[in-house]
């Protein structure tokens, strides 16, 4: 039986991801859909994985850490505890609101990459590719996933912003990067 080529299916799960982004980033707020079902690909399944199949030492950046700073002056009351690792923008970005990671220099295995936590310590960057994928974006559950309620409880007001979800924008920006460091790993950078 002819043996798939590994390598060009990496090379179109890429494409794809970044297609769908590029639809994303200019307005069409279901293109992060399929950008979900290509990091499921790429990422999920350990070993399994299409990333870890074609680049077995594959490693990804670390996450910013979070910035926890107690404010000056009179006591904050907080219901959330909200840190995107970046920065989310809301006006002057074409398409809408977009999220922006922040990323160390630190690298690490994929498996501890997929560990680290997005927008809320309960929501791993595992969790919200898993359930995107699997349960939004194939409507296989009843019920919302927790990594994507937790997002949903951050609501976004406007005309520029409508429509747009933390966890689409978190993958969206997780596929941009995902992409680029795949992309230079391949080159041997």
């Amino acid at each position: 039986m002819p043996q798939r080529d590994l390598r060009q299916a990496l090379l179109d799960d890429l494409e794809q991801i970044e297609d769908n982004a590029a639809l994303y980033h200019a307005g069409r707020n279901s293109a992060y859909q399929t950008v979900a079902i290509q990091l499921r690909n790429l990422l999920l399944g350990g070993e399994r994985g299409l990333l870890l199949r074609v680049l077995p030492g594959a490693t990804m950046h670390l996450l910013r850490p979070p910035q926890i700073t107690e404010p000056d002056g009179p006591k904050v009351v907080t219901a959330l505890y909200f840190d995107p690792r970046g920065s989310v923008r809301l006006g002057g970005v074409p398409g809408g609101a977009q999220l922006n990671l922040d990323f160390t220099e630190q690298v690490v295995a994929v498996g501890e990459w997929l560990d680290q936590w997005i927008y809320t310590p309960e929501v791993t960057l595992r969790g919200l590719i898993g359930a995107t994928a699997n349960e939004e974006v194939a409507h296989t559950e009843g019920e919302i996933a927790a990594a994507i309620e937790a997002a949903n409880t951050m609501k976004f007001s406007g005309r520029r912003v409508q429509g747009r979800q933390l966890h689409a924008m978190a993958i969206v920006a997780l596929g941009d990067y995902v992409v680029l460091r795949t992309r230079i790993m391949l080159a041997g950078k």
